[in-house]
């Protein structure tokens, strides 16, 4: 696992991170990879769902499986549906899954397996928080206290 990945699961471990990335990079869809994947078992005791491990065995149940070697693959995000983050591990660098959605949503229809970054810390340079990302962040602000942490962090 490269450095710059294991310094940062160290510190983060998991939780979630109101980010957004462009997959592909050039000219793509807006994605928040916010849910991230820790080290350790779950609340059950298990290596399972939201787990480094358990998103690693489980990775070649995927449909991408079907259509990427995933041997190297480390799912380490995801969106909170099926797109997920993916370190690999043979070349280090980050590679993001989009599922194609229906037209009616006005996303994109294609699947999309993208780079977003050459390296893990090439990818945190890359993210951003979208005017979506803020709308709903300062929604989800209101509803606490103006003492609250995550307020004060979204106010300022």
């Amino acid at each position: 696992m490269p450095s710059e990945y294991r310094a940062f699961i160290q510190e983060a471990n998991g939780g979630t991170m109101a980010y957004d990335v462009l997959v592909p990079p050039d000219k793509g869809e807006i994605i928040g990879f916010t849910e991230l994947f820790h080290i350790g078992r779950n609340e059950q005791g298990e290596y399972g769902y939201g787990t480094l491990i358990g998103e690693y065995r489980r990775r070649n149940s995927l449909w991408l499986s079907e259509h990427v070697s995933m041997e190297r693959l480390l799912p380490i995000a995801r969106d909170g549906g099926n797109d997920i983050l993916f370190l690999d591990l043979d070349a280090a660098n980050v590679v993001a899954f989009v599922h194609g959605l229906p037209e009616w949503t006005g996303r994109t229809q294609q699947n999309i397996l993208a780079i977003v970054g050459d390296t893990f810390d090439a990818y945190l340079d890359s993210l951003f928080i979208s005017d979506e990302t803020t709308e709903l962040n300062w929604e989800d602000a209101q509803d606490a206290g103006p003492d609250d942490p995550w307020r004060q962090a979204v106010e300022y």
